[in-house]
């Protein structure tokens, strides 16, 4: 319990070491559980932030969802990154990048004590809300890249190459499907 404790706070004070610590002894259940913490904090977040009350029928279905989405997310995640990481040459586990990308997302957990404190109805509050969200992802990125770095033994800038390559294929699937979608639309026009 304590190892536990202090692997939660490494994450927060020393990412470099927690990392570490992740990729080597797989802690599974507590990867599990810092997931299960995020997607409740979420749905939390969700829910004060909606402008209508949730049922608690919705809410089991806002959960169910966010619980779906987030394991596909992930896997899908980890299996591309782990595909580009091994065409560039590196030695790392796709179910360690797995359980890294989980860890790596914990600061979302803090988006439920910004939307209780910044949750306001002014505008000032809602842009202060916004930029705490923004700083949570720039340090949620920067722990991807960490996560990345250590369990390929990459160095910063293949690290870089890596998620300059996953962001080409991203832009390059969305304008696929935008002009896909597009040319669907004037072909029925004009057919």
């Amino acid at each position: 319990m304590k190892g536990t404790i202090l692997l939660i706070r490494d994450i927060i004070v020393n990412p470099q070491r927690a990392l570490v610590v992740i990729r080597e002894e797989r802690p599974y259940f507590l990867v599990f559980i810092i997931f299960l913490v995020n997607i409740i904090s979420s749905v939390t977040a969700q829910c004060m932030l909606a402008s209508y009350g949730f049922t608690p029928d919705m809410l089991f279905v806002v959960f169910l969802s966010n619980f779906m989405l987030g394991i596909t997310y992930f896997f899908i995640l980890a299996g591309i990154f782990h595909l580009f990481a091994e065409l560039l040459n590196g030695r790392g586990s796709s179910t360690a990048l797995f359980c890294l990308f989980l860890v790596a997302h914990m600061p979302w957990v803090f988006l439920t004590s910004a939307a209780i404190i910044f949750g306001g109805i002014t505008l000032a509050n809602n842009f202060i809300f916004y930029l705490v969200k923004l700083l949570i992802f720039i340090w949620v990125v920067f722990l991807m890249v960490k996560a990345v770095q250590i369990n390929y033994n990459f160095s910063l800038a293949k690290t870089f190459l890596l998620f300059g390559i996953f962001i080409f294929l991203v832009m390059f699937l969305i304008i696929f499907f935008f002009a896909a979608s597009i040319s669907m639309v004037m072909m029925a026009l004009f057919h």
